[in-house]
């Protein structure tokens, strides 16, 4: 009894202790022991000493991968201008941060920490909201010759009246590598634009604009990623092709064969496993029965099966350790292994795109499913996200869809400002 009484004592905290006073040996094996950017964050936020002491080793082995290596978040919008809300997968909670991310704005991509957006006359912005000072990077309209004045402006009467609004007209988008980690801007931006979701690339480093992908051939696609120093665009039909981009032209070879099911799906992505193997995720959804809103009825994932001559694809029933990241996002997957309280073989998404979104009558609002959850593959259990919905912030969404996002860990200083920036 003494004891249980003794314990219950000290497991108290003191409020006269003298928590900056920890010395630097004990401070570096909590830090060893973070996870995720929140956790540093919140380190750095207890006093002066241990920020000094989290910033001082900047050539650390260890500080490095962890800033590289990090679980993406969901963010989603708020009743406030410039607070935004970032779910986090490990804690399974809602954080609110003040960060300048732009206003009622639909992110066609999100890449290494970057958002992409357009603006009305279809020029690109890819925009890090977790940077201070040259945050911004500013490309020029994503748009066809044929639909340019003589002047080299865009004219607005030569766009296909299909169009209602500038941020459907965009599908998704897409970066190589991170711009800031690149010399001489060496990444290149990918989009997926129009009606017919064609492939539009760029090399901001190079002064050529943008290149498009023609032919009949090369349209419909559904998701792009970038593997091995070549892109592979997802089609609807579920073929993929390999693009090799050589300055302004395109090598282009078909490496897979189209993938069908019994009941078409609403959209396909394209992922590359944490084993390297290419995955194919088919989406199906459904209306609700009490509204004509859409919700996720079911996710297939297919492996690619590489056997000379031939490919074929061969749907899993596990994910193994692999976790998924799905939506308007660059698809990733991680470890569940290398993040604790992240859920091993599941898929966690957010809204989605809607394919032929353009051929409806007022595409202003993401008519995709509308729901955010994750998905154990192996039980087919689906399990909402623990985040506050009310109808006001489901209106909100609907016009600025959550996106998830790799939050970056940089020291301002490389950005001519003092202190940490997230």
């Amino acid at each position: 009894m003494a004891l249980q009484k003794k314990l219950r004592m000290t497991s108290d905290p003191d409020p006269d202790l003298d928590w900056s006073g920890l010395p630097k040996n004990i401070l570096d094996l909590i830090l060893d022991k973070l996870v995720s950017l929140g956790d540093f964050v919140r380190f750095t936020a207890v006093c002066v000493p241990w920020r000094s002491v989290a910033l001082e080793d900047r050539n650390n082995r260890n500080r490095r991968r962890f800033c590289e290596h990090q679980l993406p978040m969901l963010m989603i919008p708020s009743d406030h201008d410039y607070i935004r809300g970032f779910y986090s997968v490990t804690h399974e909670e809602e954080l609110q941060f003040e960060i300048p991310v732009p206003y009622n704005k639909r992110f066609i991509g999100s890449s290494f920490g970057w958002l992409i957006f357009v603006h009305t006359d279809f020029a690109v912005t890819l925009f890090n909201p977790f940077s201070r000072g040259n945050n911004a990077i500013h490309l020029p309209p994503i748009v066809r010759p044929e639909k340019m004045n003589e002047d080299g402006n865009f004219d607005f009467e030569k766009l296909d009246e299909i169009v209602f609004n500038h941020e459907y007209y965009f599908v998704k988008a897409i970066l190589s590598a991170e711009p800031a980690s690149c010399s001489d801007d060496e990444y290149v931006v990918v989009v997926i634009y129009s009606e017919l979701r064609r492939l539009a690339f760029m090399e901001p480093g190079r002064e050529r604009g943008w290149s498009y992908l023609d032919g009949p051939e090369y349209m419909g696609f559904d998701d792009v990623i970038y593997r091995n120093g070549l892109f592979y665009g997802l089609t609807d039909s579920g073929a993929v092709l390999c693009i090799e981009m050589d300055q302004s032209t395109f090598r282009v070879a078909y490496v897979t064969p189209t993938l069908e099911t019994e009941s078409p799906c609403d959209m396909r992505y394209i992922v590359e496993s944490c084993r390297g193997d290419l995955l194919q995720v088919l989406r199906f959804s459904e209306c609700c029965e009490f509204s004509d809103t859409l919700f996720t009825s079911e996710f297939k994932v297919f492996k690619l099966h590489k056997s000379f001559p031939l490919s074929y694809w061969i749907e899993l029933k596990s994910l193994g350790d692999d976790v998924l990241f799905l939506g308007d996002n660059s698809s990733l997957s991680v470890l569940a292994s290398e993040f604790p309280g992240c859920r091993r073989g599941s898929i966690y998404f957010s809204f989605g795109f809607m394919p032929d979104l353009l051929i409806m009558e007022q595409p202003y609002k993401s008519s995709g499913p509308c729901d955010m959850a994750l998905l154990t593959l192996e039980n087919r259990c689906f399990k909402p996200l623990n985040i506050r919905l009310d109808s006001i912030l489901h209106d909100a969404m609907l016009n600025r869809p959550p996106i998830w996002i790799v939050p970056t860990f940089q020291e301002a200083g490389s950005r001519d400002q003092d202190g940490l920036s997230f």
